[in-house]
């Protein structure tokens, strides 16, 4: 591998090459790889993202009960189009 661009995030790159009778790589950088549970959240990230953009939302409302699960989604969804742009509201039940 000469260059390696992060995962999960749009970047510009410049890589050099030489051109003779063969071509060589002269300059690439490799970004260092994340560990699989970083992987997959930024993924996630990434995904909401791209989903939110793509059908022109303003933004979030996200619906909690209190349980990991809950709290998880909305990290995801603040990382993936910002704080401001989210509503969090608790939904009581017996069990919240």
């Amino acid at each position: 591998v000469i260059h390696q661009a992060p995962l999960y995030q749009e970047c510009l790159s410049l890589v050099e090459f030489e051109l003779s009778d063969s071509i060589t790589c002269k300059k690439g950088t490799i970004e260092p790889l994340l560990d699989e549970t970083a992987s997959i959240y930024q993924a996630l990230v990434m995904g909401t993202r791209d989903y939110l953009q793509k059908n022109h939302f303003e933004g979030a409302i996200v619906g909690l009960s209190g349980g990991i699960d809950s709290a998880l989604t909305l990290s995801i969804v603040v990382d993936a189009i910002g704080a401001d742009k989210v509503e969090a509201f608790m939904l009581s039940s017996r069990y919240t």
